[in-house]
Protein backbone atom coordinates (compact mmCIF):
# COMPACT_ATOMS: atom_id res chain seq x y z
CA UNK A 1 0.00 0.00 0.00
CA UNK A 2 1.27 3.03 -0.79
CA UNK A 3 -0.09 6.59 1.56
CA UNK A 4 -1.43 9.46 -0.96
CA UNK A 5 -1.58 12.84 1.13
CA UNK A 6 -3.76 15.37 -0.74
CA UNK A 7 -4.07 18.98 0.81
CA UNK A 8 -6.78 21.19 0.64
CA UNK A 9 -7.63 25.10 1.41
CA UNK A 10 -10.53 24.77 3.44
CA UNK A 11 -13.01 22.41 4.76
CA UNK A 12 -15.43 23.07 1.87
CA UNK A 13 -13.16 21.65 -0.52
CA UNK A 14 -12.14 18.81 1.32
CA UNK A 15 -15.52 17.68 2.03
CA UNK A 16 -16.57 18.14 -1.78
CA UNK A 17 -13.67 15.76 -2.82
CA UNK A 18 -14.15 13.48 -0.14
CA UNK A 19 -18.11 13.50 -1.37
CA UNK A 20 -16.90 13.00 -4.83
CA UNK A 21 -14.62 10.22 -3.84
CA UNK A 22 -17.61 8.55 -1.94
CA UNK A 23 -19.08 8.27 -5.19
CA UNK A 24 -16.17 7.08 -7.55
CA UNK A 25 -14.50 4.08 -8.48
CA UNK A 26 -12.33 4.69 -5.00
CA UNK A 27 -15.44 4.64 -2.68
CA UNK A 28 -13.75 1.63 -0.91
CA UNK A 29 -10.56 3.66 0.34
CA UNK A 30 -10.31 4.59 4.16
CA UNK A 31 -9.20 8.35 4.59
CA UNK A 32 -8.18 10.09 7.39
CA UNK A 33 -9.21 13.77 7.62
CA UNK A 34 -6.64 16.12 9.80
CA UNK A 35 -8.33 19.78 10.29
CA UNK A 36 -7.26 21.93 12.88
CA UNK A 37 -9.48 23.41 14.62
CA UNK A 38 -12.18 20.98 13.50
CA UNK A 39 -14.49 18.60 15.28
CA UNK A 40 -12.50 15.43 15.79
CA UNK A 41 -14.06 11.89 16.32
CA UNK A 42 -13.59 11.79 19.83
CA UNK A 43 -13.06 7.81 20.05
CA UNK A 44 -11.08 7.55 16.81
CA UNK A 45 -7.81 5.11 17.52
CA UNK A 46 -4.94 7.00 16.02
CA UNK A 47 -2.90 3.94 15.07
CA UNK A 48 -6.13 2.18 13.76
CA UNK A 49 -6.91 1.93 10.33
CA UNK A 50 -10.42 3.32 9.18
CA UNK A 51 -12.64 0.82 7.93
CA UNK A 52 -12.76 0.51 3.52
CA UNK A 53 -15.23 3.68 2.27
CA UNK A 54 -15.11 5.68 5.39
CA UNK A 55 -13.44 8.87 6.59
CA UNK A 56 -12.51 10.01 10.17
CA UNK A 57 -11.70 13.53 11.45
CA UNK A 58 -8.53 13.93 13.90
CA UNK A 59 -7.33 16.61 14.68
CA UNK A 60 -4.52 18.34 12.98
CA UNK A 61 -1.12 16.52 13.97
CA UNK A 62 1.52 18.15 15.50
CA UNK A 63 3.75 15.25 15.40
CA UNK A 64 5.44 14.83 12.14
CA UNK A 65 5.37 11.43 12.91
CA UNK A 66 1.85 10.86 12.94
CA UNK A 67 1.91 11.50 8.83
CA UNK A 68 3.02 8.70 7.71
CA UNK A 69 4.47 7.02 4.44
CA UNK A 70 5.97 10.44 3.57
CA UNK A 71 9.72 11.49 2.83
CA UNK A 72 10.79 14.27 6.33
CA UNK A 73 10.33 17.11 3.83
CA UNK A 74 6.96 16.57 2.73
CA UNK A 75 5.50 15.63 6.08
CA UNK A 76 7.24 18.91 7.47
CA UNK A 77 5.24 21.02 4.79
CA UNK A 78 2.05 19.27 4.80
CA UNK A 79 1.67 19.60 8.59
CA UNK A 80 2.79 23.38 8.42
CA UNK A 81 -0.07 23.60 6.18
CA UNK A 82 -2.67 21.86 8.19
CA UNK A 83 -1.26 23.81 11.21
CA UNK A 84 -2.69 27.20 9.76
CA UNK A 85 -5.88 25.62 8.47
CA UNK A 86 -5.13 23.71 5.47
CA UNK A 87 -7.12 19.83 5.65
CA UNK A 88 -5.76 17.07 5.16
CA UNK A 89 -6.50 13.94 3.71
CA UNK A 90 -4.53 10.57 3.67
CA UNK A 91 -5.45 7.95 1.92
CA UNK A 92 -3.58 4.26 2.05
CA UNK A 93 -4.43 2.53 -2.06
CA UNK A 94 -2.65 -0.19 -4.29
CA UNK A 95 0.31 0.94 -5.59
CA UNK A 96 -1.02 0.36 -9.26
CA UNK A 97 -3.83 3.15 -7.98
CA UNK A 98 -1.66 5.79 -6.83
CA UNK A 99 -1.59 8.00 -10.00
CA UNK A 100 -4.95 7.93 -10.68
CA UNK A 101 -5.93 8.90 -6.97
CA UNK A 102 -3.83 11.71 -7.19
CA UNK A 103 -5.18 12.66 -10.21
CA UNK A 104 -8.56 12.71 -8.66
CA UNK A 105 -7.40 14.64 -5.38
CA UNK A 106 -5.76 17.19 -7.77
CA UNK A 107 -9.05 17.47 -9.86
CA UNK A 108 -10.71 18.43 -6.99
CA UNK A 109 -8.59 20.86 -5.59
CA UNK A 110 -5.66 19.31 -3.42
CA UNK A 111 -2.25 19.45 -3.49
CA UNK A 112 -0.69 15.93 -3.43
CA UNK A 113 2.34 13.93 -2.65
CA UNK A 114 3.03 10.32 -2.23
CA UNK A 115 4.78 7.93 -0.11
Amino acid sequence: MTTVASLFESQQEATAALDALAQSEFADIPTEVYENGGEADEDADVGAVPEPGTSRVLAAPYDVDLIYGLDQEARSYFLRKAQQGAVLVLADVEKERVDDLQAFFEAHGGQTAKG
